[in-house]
């Protein structure tokens, strides 16, 4: 029976219908109590934004040892009017999923967004399947954490991880646009 790594990816909201920030301390919900990893990611609004403050585009995603994006966790970007053209602002991403669609036609951007987010804390859940749902292996991936917004800033936050059956929680370092990104693993759940 081989392992997989068990995250779930599942933006939490207050409500299932709702499209507010999660209250980090709120109520645990189905998704995060069968997830093994669950990552909290907190929007900044810079000190110097000013009354035209735009929220960032913000995409995290997975790569494996080799540098082929095998998940895109989240995408929160303008999919409607002109927001669109300003996708290839979150340049490792839109790089990398332009490589991955070399080997798969598929259209990440309409199958996997959302709108953009507010400041605050927004927990976000992953299941331990690439995007065609199939389970990864366990082993080393990288993960990316990525923040464009309109006369703002560009950010990328970059972690190398080796998802194995250890469970571990770690506080990656933060930035003008991501305030703190955390990353709680809770080990590897077995496939049936």
């Amino acid at each position: 029976m081989p392992a997989v790594i068990g995250l779930l990816l599942l933006v939490v909201l207050r409500s299932a219908c709702s499209d507010e920030k999660t209250d980090v301390g709120g109520p645990v919900t189905d998704a995060e109590n069968t997830a093994s990893m669950v990552m909290e990611i907190s929007i900044n609004r810079p000190q110097n934004a000013g009354r035209g403050y735009r929220r960032p585009y913000v995409a995290a995603w997975l790569a494996d040892k080799d540098g082929f994006p095998v998940r895109t966790l989240l995408l929160w970007v303008q999919t409607s009017g002109p927001g669109p053209r300003w996708i290839p602002d979150l340049r490792q991403w839109y790089r990398d999923d332009r490589f991955r669609r070399l080997a798969d036609d598929t259209n990440l951007v309409d199958a996997v967004s959302s709108p953009t987010r507010n400041v605050g804390t927004y927990k976000v859940a992953w299941d331990g399947n690439d995007d065609h749902g199939k389970p990864l292996p366990a082993g080393k991936y990288t993960l990316f954490v990525e923040a464009a917004r309109e006369h703002g800033t560009y950010q990328l936050i970059r972690k190398p991880l080796d998802l194995q059956a250890a469970a571990f929680e770690e506080d990656l370092a933060g930035n003008v646009e991501i305030r703190s990104v955390r990353i709680s693993f809770r080990g590897l759940r077995s496939v049936r």
